[in-house]
């Protein structure tokens, strides 16, 4: 009996274990699928494959969707959904769900999500990033060759695609150094730059109220460290209207000589340019040897030789250039030299005899030095005339401070203002463009012979008279009586400036002034003083100009009443008047027994402006009483000073209103006397 409950017991034990692992697969059958739903970020590289992560634990038969960024479906278990043969299920393991794309695209970018179709869904973010180097795209930016006339704004743009998503900087170039970089663009003159003198950045560069200095080439460069970077470049044409200049407006030359007439012509495009005679387009011939000397793209030296000069050749020259824009005149005027003729430009020594075809200029040739007077502003060229020998020696200018300007025709000065002309063969004309006062002075023209050959060129530049306003007095000013004042007329020019002062207009009338100084001293100013002033520079180079200064003499107050004594009966009113003149007004105001009396039944107080820098001040008394009687004080006051007069009020006598028995008034008694008696 013992062994039977033993084994029973021990079926019973095997049982419950069987029992509790059949649970237990049940439970694991029956498990929900899950997956982790953070979101996931994939890189691929652009035409390269990527594969979007979903990993799921318990799929069982559990349907899984892909869906685009889009919200298309892509893929529903393994049945694809899109005609785009390029998706596919990677990794299908059971546990595994990866979308797999083939050659990816950059519109291939963006969320997809990982749908477990359960309830409610769950779903698993996967964010593709496509990487791709930077493209610009030709039709969307800006042409390569873009044209602008000067005064508009102008928008370059560089369409920059890629990932990341790309820079894009903005640098010009200078087409004289072959396209090389000329550093960041100007942001001055043409466009803002970035902060620390950065070059713009941005894919539009705006470039406003464009310039002609704006012309050039500009170039985008595009970078997003994915990938080398990618450049395009823009020329910008800016357009304007063609200005016409010449060096010597008069020349003279013998008949039987030759001549040359020069003209500098800049703008763009330039279409066409000329000279005519007696409104004559002249044509290239044996008697005008027309030529084109193109310095730049938008500068051109238009040169003419008339030769074997006759009487009938005198007469103005007129050097034209025009385009669609507008068009622009210059004139020579060309006459007959003699031995008696004087020359246009002053020289230390003339020669008596007809110079050589090589000598003929706008001034006589001379044995060492000549001298040439200009205008600030204007291109000029120094003359000078070398036989090198073919070559066998150099010729050099040297310029101010004794530097080297060039060597043959070679510039070695940093100015690039400087060049040598490259004319005729013996000709080493110096041009300096845009010359200012500080390009006045003694330049050299030098042959290395031994002893050397030199021509020595005084060049006077002339410049209109200019008042900086920066130093000289403000155009108003502000004097205290008594103290001194000087005004201030600071002008430059060349020759120097002479400077007039004139007394305009004031309140008083003045005496003629006789400064002729930059600096009109006032001594111990005085409303004499007070008015406008006006001080005029001139040196014989129009236009004059001229700078007002309007002086104002402000002054303390100064008080006067109408009448120190002053009397009236009880019961009756009365006014006190006072003038005040004071610079500037201040306030006037009423004391009675040190108090400053107030608008009230009592007192009345008015004031009014009688004159220039004169109040008038009322003070009305209602009802006059015993104690209303005794000093009234009238005080004005400004930032100066103050000043006051009084005026003493007292009861007048009580006269009888009957007539005097002792006698009638005389005949003979005035009116005056009579009124007194009554």
């Amino acid at each position: 009996m013992a062994a039977g409950k033993r084994n029973n017991s021990f079926w019973m034990f095997i049982m419950e274990i069987l029992l509790l692992c059949l649970s237990l697969c049940v439970v694991v059958l029956h498990a929900e699928p899950v997956f982790n739903t953070e979101t996931v970020e994939v890189e691929a590289h652009l035409g390269g494959p990527a594969v979007l992560p979903c990993d799921i634990q318990n799929k069982g038969d559990t349907k899984v969707a892909w869906v685009s960024p889009s919200d298309n479906l892509l893929m529903y278990g393994t049945e694809e959904y899109t005609l785009d043969d390029r998706f596919s299920i990677a990794d299908n393991n059971g546990h595994q769900w990866h979308l797999a794309i083939e050659n990816v695209s950059l519109s291939d970018s963006g969320e997809y999500k990982c749908q477990l179709i359960v309830s409610p869904i769950q779903v698993k973010r996967v964010r593709l990033f496509v990487m791709a180097p930077v493209m610009i795209n030709d039709l969307t930016s800006t042409e390569v060759e873009k044209a602008v006339q000067e005064g508009e704004t102008v928008t370059l743009v560089c369409d920059a695609t890629g990932y990341p998503p790309p820079q894009v900087t903005w640098y010009r170039r200078s087409s004289m150094f072959n396209g090389e970089p000329d550093g960041n663009i100007d942001a001055v003159n043409c466009v803002n730059g970035g902060e620390g003198g950065e070059p713009p950045r941005g894919q539009g560069l705006v470039v406003y109220n464009v310039s002609r200095s704006c012309s050039g080439i500009y170039e985008c460069v595009a970078s997003n460290g994915f990938g080398k970077p990618v450049s395009r470049r823009i020329t910008l044409q800016v357009h304007y209207a063609p200005q016409v200049s010449v060096d010597y407006p008069s020349l003279s030359q013998y008949s039987g000589l030759d001549i040359m007439l020069d003209c500098f012509i800049k703008g763009y495009p330039l279409h066409f340019q000329k000279w005519t005679f007696k409104s004559m387009e002249l044509d290239q011939s044996n008697k005008y040897k027309i030529e084109t000397f193109r310095e730049e793209t938008d500068e051109v030296f238009l040169s003419m030789r008339i030769t074997n000069v006759q009487p009938e050749d005198f007469g103005v020259y007129t050097c034209f250039a025009g385009n669609n824009i507008g068009n622009s005149t210059a004139t020579i005027t060309l006459t007959e030299m003699t031995t008696t003729t004087e020359p246009t430009t002053t020289t230390t020594e003339m020669t008596t005899q007809p110079p050589t075809m090589a000598q003929a200029t706008d001034q006589v040739q001379v044995s060492s030095e000549t001298v040439i007077n200009t205008r600030n502003g204007l291109d000029v060229v120094l003359p000078c005339t070398m036989d090198t020998e073919d070559g066998k020696y150099k010729v050099m200018w040297v310029g101010l401070d004794k530097k080297l300007i060039s060597v043959n025709r070679r510039r070695m000065h940093i100015d690039d203002r400087y060049s040598v002309l490259d004319h005729y063969q013996n000709e080493w004309n110096l041009r300096i463009q845009s010359v200012t006062q500080y390009d006045g002075g003694v330049y050299t023209c030098k042959l290395s012979t031994k002893p050397p050959t030199t021509r020595i060129i005084t060049l006077n530049v002339d410049v209109p008279p200019r008042i900086n306003l920066d130093t000289s007095s403000s155009a108003n000013m502000v004097v205290v009586a008594g103290e001194s004042v000087s005004l201030i007329c600071d002008a430059s020019g060349y020759p120097e400036p002479n400077i007039s002062w004139t007394f305009l207009m004031g309140k008083k009338s003045k005496p003629q002034l006789k400064s002729t100084n930059s600096v009109l001293p006032i001594n111990q100013a005085t409303t004499v003083d007070d008015g406008m002033y006006e001080c005029r520079a001139s040196n014989g180079i129009s236009p004059e100009v001229s700078h007002q200064v309007s002086l104002e003499v402000q002054f303390p107050p100064t008080v006067m009443v109408e009448n120190n004594n002053v009397c009236q009966a009880r019961g009756r009113k009365i006014i006190l008047g006072c003038k005040v003149t004071a610079n500037p007004a201040g306030t006037v105001i009423w004391k009675f027994g040190g108090i400053k009396l107030k608008n009230n039944y009592k007192y009345s107080i008015k004031s009014q402006k009688e004159s220039e820098n004169v109040f008038l001040s009322t003070l009305r008394l209602q009802s006059i009483d015993v104690e209303d009687f005794g000093m009234y004080t009238c005080l004005g006051n400004n930032r100066h000073g103050e000043s006051t007069d009084t005026a003493i009020l007292y009861e007048c006598p009580i006269t009888s209103t009957k007539a005097p028995k002792t006698k009638k008034p005389k005949k003979t008694d005035s009116p005056r006397t009579q009124r007194n008696t009554l």
